[in-house]
């Protein structure tokens, strides 16, 4: 979704319980892959903001993004699969059997 009250952000439908909280030394809580300039700058539980100024070109509303977060741990704990892309299309979903599930 892009946000009208701030033109150079995109939010997007995933937060800190699928990318993870912790930040990159570098800033940032993962990286947009073939957006280079786009940054991930913010992130709530549900929702992460990415601040696309340096942009030539905004992605779409409905456009797909590419993330990979900064580690994996919370995105494997909090999950029951991934899916895996090949050429992109998704392929198959890997499922994660030894995620969390605190006792």
């Amino acid at each position: 979704m892009i946000s009208d009250s701030v033109p150079h952000q995109v939010v997007v439908d995933a937060g800190s319980k699928t990318f993870t909280s912790d930040e990159h030394p570098d800033g940032g809580h993962g990286s947009i892959i073939g957006r280079p300039g786009a940054e991930f700058a913010h992130i709530n539980e549900e929702h992460g903001y990415i601040d696309v100024s340096a942009l030539d070109e905004r992605p779409a509303v409905g456009a797909h993004l590419q993330i990979v977060p900064n580690h994996a741990c919370g995105c494997m704990n909090l999950h029951d699969g991934v899916l895996a892309v090949r050429d992109g299309v998704v392929d198959h979903l890997i499922r994660i059997a030894a995620r969390g599930l605190v006792r």
